[in-house]
């Protein structure tokens, strides 16, 4: 189904502050499959802690482990991420979620404190196994 978001948030606690999300008139496709899910943002018409996203789109899926065979058999659920447009100094807030999600690449993301521009992202995390997150990136 399709939702609309004429005005809405959300907040989190950081480290040290608390950050912010709003939204202004957000549509989104969501979708249910078997056991898997999935959202699709067409325009991203999102803030972080005050500072807008650039225009862009944003896919969200979550898709169950699946038996693969061979020697592990199994493979661990995963959060897959798409994105275009991004502005990486916009993203600072989504901090405390790359450390949950992925400690390596929060730690990573911590270090380096990167910036510009990601014109497109493609990252897949293993909620299982962190570590063998996949990212693909155009810049």
């Amino acid at each position: 189904g399709d939702i609309w978001l004429k005005k809405g948030g959300a907040s989190w606690q950081g480290d040290n502050e608390v950050h912010h999300l709003s939204v202004d008139n957000l549509t989104a496709h969501l979708s249910h499959d078997k056991q898997s899910w999935a959202f699709y943002i067409p325009d991203t018409r999102i803030a972080i802690d005050d500072k807008p996203w650039p225009s862009g789109a944003l896919a969200m899926a979550w898709i169950p482990a699946q038996d693969v065979g061979g020697d592990d058999r199994q493979r661990s659920d995963e959060l897959r991420i798409r994105a275009s447009n991004l502005a990486l100094s916009g993203l600072s807030g989504l901090q405390p979620f790359a450390d949950k999600l992925a400690p390596s690449l929060g730690e990573l993301w911590r270090t380096t404190q990167p910036g510009g521009k990601i014109n497109l992202l493609a990252l897949d995390i293993p909620l299982q196994a962190t570590e063998k997150t996949r990212f693909q990136a155009q810049w």
